[in-house]
């Protein structure tokens, strides 16, 4: 496990922390590295729901520029780099159960893309957002660009992206691009609003969050023979046969992910 994340489980939860709080958990090399091991190692553990969080009262100030100066200009290195934020994207975006984000504090550029690999965002009231792109004179990637009009809409993602302002949480809950709001400990809340999901099929989950991915990258289609194949095996599954079960003899069904 490397020192910039760590990953602690909890029975069949498990909280990964950035831990970077002296730069707002901004990513380096490292981060952004062990992000995409830890969630590629939590896929083939059994776990069925992750809280994805930051240390020291910030989520993600976004990418470090500090540690990325030194390698701007040197087309390969940069390459490299932004491969390394991009699969640790797709990591969240692959495990087969949801994952939250537990947001408190800064939710910045590349620290808004990581929130938005999870499946859900819950943060407290101080939280706050921005795309900073059209301040820097850069542009967002065209992946996170489109996940962000898939999640607040079209005339949102212009206002968030043309502006570059910060928004505050409770205007990012009216955008969409919060799922709740909360008082208390971000980490609590995120767990307690996905604790329902965690009781039901895994394969079931691991589908849908499959398709609704595909959805938004607009590949539904060229993976409709793949899709189709997970629903003959969810159809042929034991948890499906327990479900059947369970629904005749009048209890809740206890899923096993086969």
């Amino acid at each position: 496990m490397s020192s910039e994340v760590r990953a602690q489980r909890d029975g069949d939860v498990a909280v990964v922390t950035m831990d970077r709080a002296s730069r707002r958990n901004a990513g380096n090399l490292a981060l952004w590295r062990a992000l995409a091991d830890i969630f590629a190692s939590l896929a083939a553990d059994g776990t069925r729901l992750a809280i994805l969080t930051g240390a020291g009262g910030h989520f993600c100030a976004g990418n470090d520029i500090l540690d990325y100066e030194p390698v701007r200009g040197d087309r390969e290195a940069e390459d490299a780099w932004m491969a390394s934020i991009a699969a640790a994207y797709a990591a969240i975006r692959g495990v087969p159960f949801p994952v939250v984000a537990a947001i408190d504090g800064a939710c910045a550029g590349a620290g808004c893309g990581l929130a938005m690999s999870c499946d859900f965002r819950i943060a407290t009231r101080g939280a706050y957002f921005t795309v900073p792109a059209a301040r820097l004179g850069i542009l967002y990637p065209v992946a996170q660009t489109r996940r962000l009009a898939a999640i607040v809409g079209l005339g949102n993602a212009r206002r968030w992206l043309y502006g570059g302002q910060k928004i505050d949480a409770p205007a990012a809950a009216r955008d969409g691009f919060l799922d709740a709001l909360t008082d208390a400990d971000p980490i609590a809340a995120a767990i307690e609003f996905a604790r329902p999901f965690v009781d039901n099929a895994p394969l079931s989950i691991a589908g849908a969050k499959r398709m609704l991915n595909a959805l938004v990258d607009g590949t539904l289609d060229e993976e409709s023979e793949h899709f189709a194949r997970l629903y003959r095996e969810a159809e042929d599954s034991e948890d499906h046969a327990e479900a059947e079960r369970a629904f005749a003899q009048k209890r809740a069904p206890r899923f096993i992910g086969r």
